[in-house]
């Protein structure tokens, strides 16, 4: 199974990854973070599809019809079946609208608790209730508008045009086919008010974005939009903040351990994420983000006293692995939970207060400002007290050091708490602090005439790319280009970008695709506009399907690695081709319509 073959649906809840034959491998319910009933993704045998058969060969084409929307359309000797994916809001739910003049057969095999618990098959009138003797959970398949043939967990459907309709209940003797079956009856009204919703959040000015104006820029349309939209998808909407990636154990490198739980919402990739967002145009969007990590700050200690929290702020499960699935493509472990709350990061306040600064910058949103002075004042005065402290990093390394990006990330923290403290007529009482961090880090940080990962070390990694994004010296400065040098020559290999080399894991196997969308910022900041589009191009190359990209690029085999699609990645996509019309001199993309 290739991941750059799958496409992402989601209703802000929960979420499903769909082959390039229409078969949904991957699909969580009722939450991003629930156990899968559909899990082939992680084990072929164990998992459960949901999948569509045609008896002869189909030329099979794919295409989002509106975000988050799918149409896949079978073409055969005999006539055209056409499939239309999506999940509705407000409810644990996927419809597939059929439309087909051959007929078809629908494979069920839905599980629970990971693949572990196969559910049993009870055909009722037009669709199979699929249960566990003494659990009121279940899976509920209706069809409405076909005339199907139920034969045990398969649903043989001919030529016509209507729905099927899945359903998650925790209680099903209250869903599909109960009394309460009236409340779901409706899959084409269901259907039209999806597709207004996404059309109302994401407006054809940036959906529909094949007119980006620019020489080069044309080429980066699709994955332009296609980002915006699978960001917006990973959003878990009764918080208002985004999950990492929709799924759990995709491996960082096929046959190796280094497979870990993204389905939870990480400080850092919220504010990449929102800073994408309000850049691209969708300011109320970015704002959520920055609203519910401020309602999830730790009053009594550091204000984000773990880098990584579930959907709704509390700390995550547990990690634990799931033995009995045998991994994507082989990988093992599979893993549920993440035991990086467990972690020190340093840098993060240093993301949110940019990600905050991001937004008054695009908006001059004042009021909201105002209102958000005291998280600003809270995260720069706990930064002043214990910049000196050593953490795990971004990379979130075993041994805890005081790295380079974490020094420059918390300097950011008080240079951007007094610029927002001068804009609302305050005093900037850091900046005394900020220029010790700064003397510091440019005294112990930097070897042979370039930055280093940390102190006593000649390495780099690649987060050094953000120390002039994030305005701590400028791209032009020498101290930077030499290490760009350096990065470009240890860490860059066809256009793709590692974060580093080696770890207490060992080696990195592949390039990381948000590194990617840094260095094309770099580019970008140095006028390299050629360079800068062209390491974009890559990526766009490879999800050219799609539209999506994964955390890591198996250069080798043109394919996608790592837990997917990747927020992060997609953001530092969008973050980049904004920079790129910036060096160009040409307008922001989005528009006043989309805010």
């Amino acid at each position: 199974m290739r991941l750059k073959d799958l496409s992402f649906i989601s209703n802000q809840m929960s979420g499903a990854l769909i082959s390039l034959s229409g078969e949904v491998v991957w699909c969580t319910m009722p939450r991003f973070d629930s156990s899968p009933i559909f899990s082939k993704l992680l084990d072929e045998e164990k998992g459960g599809s949901f999948d569509i058969k045609i008896q002869d060969e189909a030329k099979i084409s794919q295409r989002y019809t509106a975000p988050n929307i799918l149409e896949t359309t079978f073409e055969t000797i005999k006539g055209t079946a056409k499939i239309t994916d999506f999940m509705p809001f407000g409810q644990s739910a996927l419809i597939r609208e059929v439309e087909s003049s051959i007929d078809l057969e629908i494979s069920l095999s839905p599980t629970f608790d990971y693949g572990r618990s196969k559910l049993n098959a009870e055909v009722k009138k037009d669709g199979i209730k699929f249960t566990l003797p003494g659990v009121a959970e279940g899976i509920e398949v209706k069809t409405f508008g076909l005339k199907p043939k139920i034969n045990g967990s398969s649903i043989l459907i001919k030529p016509g045009k209507g729905y099927i309709y899945l359903l998650y209940s925790q209680d099903v003797s209250k869903g599909l086919f109960s009394e309460k079956e009236i409340i779901f009856s409706y899959p084409k009204e269901g259907q039209e008010r999806s597709i207004k919703y996404w059309e109302h959040l994401l407006p054809k000015s940036l959906w529909e974005s094949s007119n980006l104006p620019g020489e080069g820029l044309n080429s980066l349309s699709k994955i332009y939009s296609s980002s915006i939209s699978a960001i917006l998808g990973l959003f878990f909407a009764p918080s208002g903040a985004p999950v990492s990636a929709p799924t759990t154990s995709l491996p960082e490198a096929i046959g190796e351990s280094r497979n870990w739980d993204y389905r939870f919402i990480w400080v850092r990739d919220s504010c990449i994420m929102s800073q994408a967002l309000i850049r691209a145009g969708l300011p109320k969007e970015g704002k959520k983000i920055i609203q519910f990590l401020m309602r999830i700050m730790d009053f009594s200690g550091k204000p984000f006293s773990q880098p990584v929290y579930e959907l709704d702020g509390s700390s995550p499960t547990p990690e634990r692995t799931i033995d009995w699935l045998s991994g994507f493509n082989g990988s093992k472990p599979v893993r549920v939970g993440n035991s990086a709350y467990k972690q020190v990061q340093l840098d993060v306040e240093g993301f949110f207060i940019n990600a905050l600064y991001t937004y008054y910058s695009e908006t001059k949103d004042k009021a909201f400002l105002s209102e958000s002075i005291w998280a600003v004042e809270y995260c720069a005065d706990w930064v002043s007290k214990n910049w000196k402290l050593s953490d795990a990093g971004l990379w979130e390394e075993s041994e805890k050091r005081e790295f380079t990006f974490s020094k420059v990330m918390m300097w950011s923290t008080l240079d951007k708490a007094g610029k927002i403290a001068i804009e609302l007529g305050m005093r900037d009482r850091w900046h005394d602090k900020a220029d010790e961090i700064k003397k510091w880090t440019m005294e112990n940080c930097t070897v042979n005439g370039y930055f280093s990962k940390y102190p006593g070390t000649d390495q780099v990694d690649a987060a050094l790319l953000n120390i002039p994004i994030v305005g701590f010296i400028e791209a032009t400065n020498p101290l930077f280009s030499s290490t760009l040098k350096k990065i470009e020559k240890d860490l860059v290999l066809g256009g793709y970008v590692f974060r580093y080399r080696h770890d207490s894991m060992g080696e990195a196997k592949h390039p990381f695709s948000l590194c990617s969308g840094w260095l094309s910022q770099i580019y970008a900041l140095e006028g390299r506009n050629n360079e800068a589009i062209g390491i974009i191009q890559n990526l766009a190359k490879i999800g050219k399907k799609s539209g999506l990209v994964g955390e890591h690029v198996d250069v080798e085999n043109e394919d996608f690695l790592g837990n997917y699609p990747q927020g992060f990645a997609h953001a530092g996509i969008i973050l980049a081709i904004n920079e790129i019309k910036n060096s160009m001199g040409l307008k922001q993309l989005g528009s006043k319509d989309a805010k």
